[in-house]
């Protein structure tokens, strides 16, 4: 249960952001690509020269990928300034835990160190530790103490046997894995890895072909007044059943699209098949014309910049009224560091469209963001309704739905699954839920019943109590 740890995240942001080193959620780790063509190919030449000396030597080559975990909150909350002298400062005590190993300062925050004539994998990895104990002391910047962590992906190989793309791409993919398992891991390439990026890749062209011949479903889940059990609203979620592995979760594909570059023409196809279902609702389910629809949008469809007319084009096209639409964004989304993200989001409020920030209190700067960016309402993490139970939990929950209410923002209470946590919810004045209590995401035929019955039912009751 995360709910009293999460307070601090989501209160002490409400100034400037966190520096570094502070205590914050992990936030799921991005894909990783290699680096930038200029600096590969500057990396390639090296590997290339010392798999040379390797083959005179018979001897094997490693190839330690290094990336600074979360270093995009030093920017943030230190600016890119303080951020360059930072990695000023690594470099050089890379450079001494490195010794005679050759070290390539890559784009960004990533470094590669060469390790040649290594006697096996095992010497990789403890080059590995020794790189570690760069991060064990405080850098300085800003007259503050910044402490940093670093995850390493390691790839060794002998001449013959492998090439230095090779050995970049395996090292690549070990740094990926190794973010996957949080902060400061190393990891070493092996087949077994070398079998999940096949998987990978196999996953990929098979979404893609589904995204082309809209094999992709959209389920619908309510969201429903905790006062009256009556829904108010639904939520689109997209849902892909894959012809060999059956249900794919939606955070596993959703994160394949983004990587494989087709989450734009996947998002359009759920917004326009969310819009057109909730426009035929809302004419012929009696009770509906108030029904509202609820879209999730990623970081990637915001920052291709075709959002906008996006969803002007769908509204039109399905006649669905700007204000029964809502733009589900998360934090993560939202922490670009240019204007780029809340200039969207402005150009999508005065549509008319509403704006909810989803998953409220998971990052580390939720307040932060509700300052910033023009947002109309929040979905309150299913982690805090989890952890009622906790010692302060209803407190902070309680804190929330009152500085909401100040805002004059919505607040929808995620994950409900117990009547007594919709009871609570209900006597701490949170007035809209969504969870398997109040019903579970319904494929199209099913949602219309659900709406159809409940929509019907004008004695008024309590959400839970007309669950059947």
């Amino acid at each position: 249960m995360r709910s009293a740890r999460l307070l601090l995240p989501v209160l002490a942001a409400a100034g400037a952001g966190f520096a570094a080193g502070r205590r914050r959620t992990t936030a799921p780790a991005p894909a990783l690509a290699l680096p930038p063509a200029g600096e590969r190919v500057r990396l390639a030449a090296t590997v290339d020269a010392a798999l040379a000396r390797a083959a005179r030597d018979d001897a094997m080559l490693a190839v330690l990928m290094v990336d600074i975990d979360r270093f995009a909150d030093v920017n943030h909350s230190h600016g890119h300034h303080h951020g360059d002298e930072l990695l000023a400062q690594i470099e050089p005590r890379l450079r001494d835990a490195a010794g005679h190993d050759v070290v390539v300062r890559l784009a960004g925050d990533e470094f590669a160190v060469v390790r040649e004539a290594v006697e096996g994998p095992w010497e990789a990895l403890a080059a590995a530790q020794r790189l570690a104990a760069v991060w064990q002391q405080p850098f300085r910047i800003d007259g503050d103490e910044v402490f940093l962590t670093a995850s390493t992906g390691i790839a060794a190989g002998r001449p013959g046997r492998t090439t230095a793309d090779a050995l970049l791409r395996e090292a690549a993919a070990a740094l990926s894995r190794a973010k996957e398992r949080g902060r400061g891991h190393a990891e070493l390439y092996d087949e077994e890895m070398r079998e999940r990026a096949h998987q990978r890749l196999r996953l990929e062209s098979d979404l893609r072909r589904a995204v082309e011949q809209r094999a992709i479903g959209v389920a619908y889940q309510p969201i429903v007044d905790l006062g009256t059990g009556r829904p108010v609203g639904v939520e689109a979620l997209a849902r892909w059943t894959h012809a060999e592995r059956g249900p794919v979760s939606p955070s596993t594909f959703i994160a394949v699209a983004e990587r494989s570059g087709v989450i734009g023409e996947l998002g359009r196809h759920v917004l326009r098949t969310a819009c057109e279902q909730a426009a035929r609702w809302r004419a012929g389910v009696p009770g509906a014309e108030d029904l509202t629809v609820a879209v999730n949008v990623s970081a990637k469809q915001i920052a291709q910049g075709e959002l906008y007319g996006e969803v002007r084009e769908a509204l039109r096209d399905t006649g669905l009224p700007p204000a029964a639409l809502t733009i589900e964004v998360t934090e993560s989304a939202l922490m670009e560091e240019s204007d780029a993200p809340g200039a969207v989001l402005a150009t999508l409020r005065a549509l008319g469209t509403r704006v909810v920030l989803d998953d409220f209190g998971t990052g580390h700067s939720s307040l932060s963001y509700l300052r910033r960016f023009p947002i109309d309402g929040i979905k309150l993490d299913r982690s805090f309704v989890d952890g009622f139970d906790l010692p302060g939990a209803a407190a902070v929950v309680e804190a929330i739905i009152r500085l909401g209410a100040s805002l004059g923002l919505s607040l929808t209470a995620e994950g409900v699954e117990t009547r007594e946590q919709a009871e609570r919810l209900r006597a701490l004045q949170c007035r809209l839920g969504q969870g398997y209590l109040l019903a579970r995401p319904l494929a199209t035929e099913d949602a219309t019943a659900l709406l159809t019955r409940r929509l019907a039912d004008v004695t008024p009751g309590r959400a839970g109590d007309t669950v059947r």
